[in-house]
């Protein structure tokens, strides 16, 4: 077991002695060891029952584990901490009390099974009986005992569950309290490493420490660490009367008697008010409160033994001053003499000073052990003991110690990230026949040239990362019973080969191994999550399989895990394990390697988060959560039809130049980039749904390890949170950008709070849209390189700038933004899901978002971004042409006298079939459209009496009815007034009031903007079936007379100077604004038909 010899520093003042392995198996028992042992055959040797048996009860909380699996981890402890199979025998020949480590056997513990403890007083008898049972042979180093208990009768199988008990008795001569946590540490790991044959690591043992100990106090230099604590204490005992040391009242039976072992404990709780005031007291006088209940303990023994001023007690300390002991199972506690002579005319805060000082001094040598301290004072064959005692225990110390373990439960629920992939890559994509892997997460490496690397040893260092990492080797399956994703760690038997699936090829073609990656991809049938496989290793030789057994650099290695047990953080913890066992053939553990993922999964669903819960449930407050956000697919999902998990992918570097101007700008204005970059998504998406502002989407939490301890654990930390952005169209970018560095801040403090228990907050949505539209902000430093031992490889993987025509897609629409830290360049991502889009549409959707950064950082260089988000555009320059082409309207009118509405049916008999009007996917030719305006102004006139100079107001949102209510009013002899849908209530009124129209024209969205003074005519009425049928009287509308110099238009000023004037535009006016052009392509008035 000891192969190697590791040595740690351990100083004292003037001579170092060293903490080392040494390999024995015999030595002299530590004092420790020797006063038990002493104390044991002395005082209780004819007992029928023990005074020295240590319990560590423990109960099943949740899951199942096998009886058989508990014994075994029980046997690897064994062999691993010597101690628990460590004889002490005293040996006349040497005339001491020696120890002996003894071979493990069958008969070197104690284990066994028993069932029906139901009630709580079977329960008791129970724990009593194990608490003072003679069940150990000291002698022959049998010193610990477990006692599996299933509680109920029923349960004929070999598995504990959940409240059935794990009762473990160990011998003090082999533990004391401090061992409780290293013992709970070390079973635990045996529980779920399984190395039943022999131990992972090379440690400590406790018979180095009783070598060590001897070192120490055979160290004959006066100025050693055991010589400066036999002078204190000789002075600190001179002059004591040892003689009435046990005995507690004067004139008591003074005759020497073995011990009972009988006694009578009593106890109860200070008043709280007493304990604030003893804490004030400590707090304020600078002393310890173990120093002030010493101080109240010697104040009442001094009046209970009528004024005894010479007062001794003992006291137990800990005894592990060197790091190393620590963690070690076995019996380091030493018993000290806590003396004090008392002045009953001092005051009690001069006590407790006192007794603080002699409790620092005590402490400083508090590694003598008892023995020496009463031999030095000659009285070593009373073996003397006083017959008080004080033990004073912290109660935040008790709740930091782990008293609960997990031991591979067979059963336990899924974390929420775990649960989450599971249920989406069932869900959502084809159960039965998926087409394609959403979740495989292949990493692939290539050596550089000359180096090698050794297929047997990279074997053997992955068996012990598998080993190490839970999660590499645990099942999740759909429990129906409790309706949820269960998590089951596979066991491990010793042959580890058949936990690592490793997979061999040979390429000899770019082409072939292009399939080979292609396939580790995309192949849903490499994994297995209800069998545990997660994890495998393909190999491709090039050509053929090296003789030697090494791979070269035209080999190549992929890694291969599937993401529900698996995220990117984790790949840097497999590389630094990996190259760690490749090169040393073995794993070291730290502290924090205690903690499984299985642990983070079972404290996950305990955690309350309320504080998260109500964040999120204000925060979502009235959002559609169910609707999806309008962008420009090409096709829609059908509600039964599942995802192919089809994309594509677009992706484009911003360059130097762009990338420059933004790192500038958020470093000049103290903004952080990944809010830079959202505010910039957000309008873009404002712009790309043609104008929704109460935007939610998705953001992927990529690193949700918010704990040192979860730092070095493989498995799946993200999480999946809304990121929900309200805003005013007319806001400036600096505001916008204010808004979304705040609302991002309160999201990302509440990212731990799992998307499922959103979700919950919101049981009547069925279809989460949110989830479609996805933001990630990456920030990466490009380094390829990676080092197993002294080979360097690097990374195959595909790089950010490629283009790929076919590419997995989850989400519907996401955007990535990369940010690569070492060369300070930034990259975008833009992934689509091909259900929904066609490729040529994403790239269109770049190139709009490529050109709204360029114009919005245009503005920012030239200090003119000073214009409102909705008037940023999307257009590109090539479609600014078109539009100009298109809007081109300036025409020679037959005569200047000619009103609008006549030149429009000349226009219709010129060219019926043109387009005449065309908004998003709508379109109307002149001939429709003429058609519709007609039926509107018989309408007006038959039905509403609009009569000719008769203003009519319209207030409708942007639709082809906007423009037929336009030509129906000036057709029938109406004056046409704008009113805008977004204008307030009280503001609507006041424009119909002053321009004194009767008559407005809505539809369904606008028509509760008005009081019922006002008569509404319903356009999205007029196109029924009673309206189309009617005969409409041509005589009638070619009788209206209307001149050029009629009033054809109300246009309202903005108010900016007071309130809005309406300013009336003839029809003679309309038509020199157009034949002079300024309602051409260069107005602003363009965005009306075509944006």
């Amino acid at each position: 077991m000891f192969r190697r010899k590791n040595s740690t520093a351990v100083t004292t003042g003037h001579k170092a002695h060293r903490l080392i392995i040494s390999g024995r198996t015999e030595a002299v028992a530590s004092s420790a060891q020797q006063r038990i042992y002493m104390d044991e055959n002395l005082y209780f040797s004819d007992f029928d029952f023990s005074v020295y048996n240590s319990l560590i009860p423990l109960q099943m909380k949740r899951g199942s584990v096998s009886i058989e699996h508990i014994r075994l981890s029980l046997v690897s402890m064994i062999q691993q901490h010597t101690v628990l199979r460590t004889a002490i025998r005293f040996n006349p020949i040497h005339n001491q009390i020696e120890q002996k480590i003894q071979p493990l056997t069958d008969n070197i513990y104690s284990f066994q099974h028993s069932r029906g403890v139901s009630t709580s007083e079977q329960l008791d008898r129970l724990l009593t009986n194990e608490s003072i049972g003679r069940y150990f042979d000291v002698e022959n180093g049998k010193v610990l005992r477990c006692h599996v208990v299933q509680r109920s009768f029923e349960n004929h199988d070999d598995l504990l569950h959940e409240g059935d008990l794990i009762i473990f008795v160990i011998h003090h001569i082999a533990f004391d309290l401090s061992s409780s946590k290293p013992f709970l540490k070390a079973f635990e790991r045996a529980c779920w490493t399984n190395e039943y044959q022999q131990s992972v690591l090379t440690i400590p043992q406790y018979i180095d420490f009783a070598l060590y100990e001897q070192a120490l106090l055979a160290d004959t230099n006066a100025e050693s660490k055991m010589n400066k604590a036999r002078r204190f204490w000789a002075n600190l005992m001179h002059g004591y009367n040892w003689d009435k040391i046990r005995y507690l009242v004067p004139n008591e039976d003074q005759t020497d008697r073995l011990h009972s072992d009988r006694g009578y404990t009593t106890a109860f709780i200070i008043n709280q008010d007493v304990v604030d005031a003893m804490m004030l007291f400590a707090a304020t006088n600078s002393v310890t409160m173990f120093s002030l209940s010493l101080a109240c303990y010697y104040a009442f023994l001094f009046k209970l033994t009528n004024h005894n001023d010479d007062l001794c007690v003992v006291s137990s300390a800990a005894n592990r001053p060197e790091k190393e002991l620590q963690d070690m199972i076995g019996i380091f506690v030493n018993l000290l003499l806590y003396r004090i002579k008392i002045d009953p005319t001092d005051t009690f805060k001069h006590l407790v000073q006192q007794v603080q000082q002699l409790s620092n001094e005590i402490l400083i040598h508090s590694s003598l052990p008892y023995q020496q301290i009463i031999d030095f004072q000659g009285k070593r064959e009373h073996n003397v003991l006083p017959s008080t005692f004080f033990q004073y225990e912290s109660l935040i110390s008790s709740m930091i110690q782990k008293n609960s373990i997990e031991i591979s439960v067979s059963r336990a629920p899924a974390s929420y990230a775990q649960a989450r992939i599971y249920l989406d890559e069932r869900n959502s994509f084809h159960p039965d026949k998926p087409q394609v892997a959403i979740y495989n997460m292949s990493f692939q490496y290539r050596l550089f040239s000359q180096y090698t690397l050794s297929i047997k040893r990279l074997l053997h260092a992955l068996q012990l990362i598998v080993l190490k990492h839970q999660s590499l080797h645990t099942s999740l399956v759909f429990d129906t019973e409790k309706n949820q994703v269960i998590q089951r760690f596979i066991d491990l038997n010793t042959n580890h080969s058949q936990m690592l699936s490793v997979i061999e090829s040979i390429y000899e073609t770019d082409k072939q191994l292009t399939e080979i990656m292609h396939n580790e991809k995309r192949n849903p049938q490499l994994f297995n999550l209800a069998q545990g496989l997660v994890f495998r290793c393909h190999i491709i030789y090039y050509k053929k399989i090296a003789s030697n057994h090494l791979l070269s650099d035209k080999d190549i290695l992929i890694f291969n895990f599937h993401h529900a047990l698996f995220d990117f953080p984790s790949m840097n913890i497999f590389l630094h394990d990996l190259n760690q066992a490749y090169t040393t053939g073995q794993l070291l553990y730290d502290n924090n390697t205690d903690l499984r993922y299985l642990d983070y999964a079972v404290i996950e669903q305990q955690m309350s988060m309320t504080g998260a819960s109500m964040f999120w449930i204000n925060t979502l407050h009235d959002c559609k959560l169910d609707q999806p956000l309008s962008l420009p697919f090409d096709r829609y999902r059908l509600s039964n039809e599942h995802r192919t998990g089809r994309g594509t992918s677009i992706s484009f570097d911003f360059g130097q130049d762009l990338s420059h101007d933004f790192l500038t700008h958020a470093s000049s204005n103290n903004v952080s980039l990944e809010h830079f970059t959202f505010a910039i998504y957000f309008i873009f998406l404002f712009k790309l749904t043609n104008g929704q502002i109460d935007l939610c989407i998705s953001m992927n939490i990529n690193n949700n390890r918010y704990r040192d301890e979860l730092k070095s654990i493989i498995g799946l930390f993200e999480n999946v949170i809304p990121l929900r952005c309200q805003f005013d169209p007319h806001w400036y970018f600096h505001q916008l950008l204010e808004h979304v560095r705040e609302m991002t801040i309160n999201s990302m403090k509440y990212s731990y709070f799992p998307l499922q228990r959103i979700l919950d907050q919101h049981p009547n949505i069925s279809k989460h849209a949110f989830l479609d539209t996805s933001l990630e902000f990456i920030s990466c430093i490009k380094n390829n390189a990676v080092m197993i031992d002294d080979s360097q490889v690097v990374s195959e993987s595909s790089s950010l700038n490629i283009i790929e025509d076919d590419i997995l897609s989850i989400t519907d629409f996401s955007l990535s933004i990369i940010h690569d830290v070492k060369m300070n360049q930034l990259s975008c991502a833009i992934n689509a899901s091909l259900d929904l889009f066609n490729r040529e549409t994403v790239e269109m959707i770049s190139q709009r978002f490529h050109f709204i950064l360029h114009q919005l950082f245009t503005s920012i260089i030239s200090s003119q971004i000073n214009k409102p988000i909705y008037e940023l555009t999307l257009t590109l320059s090539n479609e600014r042409l078109l539009m100009q082409s298109l809007n081109n309207t300036q025409v020679s009118f037959s005569s200047s006298l000619t009103c609008i509405h006549h030149e429009f049916v000349y226009q219709v008999m010129k060219y019926p079939q043109k387009l005449a009007v065309e908004l998003d996917e709508q379109s109307l030719t002149y001939c429709e459209l003429l058609c519709y305006v007609q039926m509107l102004s018989f309408a007006l006139l038959n039905e509403y009496d609009v009569f000719p100079g008769e203003v009519v107001c319209q207030c409708v949102e942007r639709s082809l009815s906007m423009v037929i209510g336009i030509m129906a009013i000036e057709m029938a002899g109406g004056v046409y007034c704008s009113l805008s849908p977004r204008d307030p209530q009280h503001r609507l009124h006041a424009l119909t009031q002053q321009t004194q129209s009767r008559l407005v024209l809505v539809h369904h969205f606008t028509r509760l903007k008005f009081s019922s003074e006002i008569v509404l005519c319903n356009v999205d009425l007029i196109w029924t079936v009673g309206h189309s049928n009617s005969s409409i009287i041509m005589d009638r509308l070619s009788n209206i007379i209307v001149t050029s110099d009629n009033i054809a238009y109300i246009v309202f000023t903005s108010g900016s100077t007071g309130t809005s004037k309406g300013v009336r535009l003839c029809f003679v006016q309309i038509i020199v604004l157009f034949s002079f052009g300024f309602l051409g392509p260069n107005s602003s008035s363009e965005f009306v038909g075509l944006h």
